[in-house]
């Protein structure tokens, strides 16, 4: 769940229930698995950290750092709060810069 969630959102559920029942329903069907399964995963230990780090690595991702923070923020200063602040200039000026 946590790799088509992953796929599809670019980022991980916060919570179990964010993963609509309906999905995790068809991917149960696809695997084999009884979907309430999905129920029993622990969502605090070491393997949900394990295989985030899985995840992360097949995508080609990697967990944001503090120097990610400081480096969105000066180029938000820049290119943003500098013009406006409409979302469709940040839009264009984040591709751009990416």
């Amino acid at each position: 769940m946590l790799l088509k969630f992953f796929q599809n959102e670019a980022r991980f559920p916060t919570h179990k229930s964010e993963v609509p029942k309906a999905v995790i329903a068809y991917i149960a069907k696809q695997i084999f698995f009884e979907p309430e399964l999905y129920a029993q995963y622990d969502w605090t230990g070491r393997l949900i950290t394990y295989h985030r780090t899985q995840i992360r690595e097949f995508f080609g991702f990697r967990e944001d750092t503090i120097e990610d923070a400081q480096k969105m923020a000066e180029w938000l200063c820049q290119h943003v709060l500098h013009h406006d602040h409409e979302f469709e200039h940040l839009r264009r000026n984040w591709l751009a810069y990416v």
